[in-house]
């Protein structure tokens, strides 16, 4: 959450792919993939600079 806040989801995605490598159950892709779907409704750095 904090990484989210403070730097956005690029990251944050990226470690939750690696993790999907890892895991075999097929609801935990699609939660990823919806999550990457929505990366520009996460850009919580930039919605606190704007105001």
């Amino acid at each position: 959450m904090h990484r989210l806040k403070h730097e956005g989801p690029e990251r944050v995605l990226v470690h939750l792919c690696r993790l999907c490598l890892h895991c075999s159950d097929p609801e935990v892709r699609k939660k990823l993939q919806y999550l990457s779907l929505r990366r520009s409704q996460m850009l919580y750095p930039s919605y606190q600079a704007a105001g």
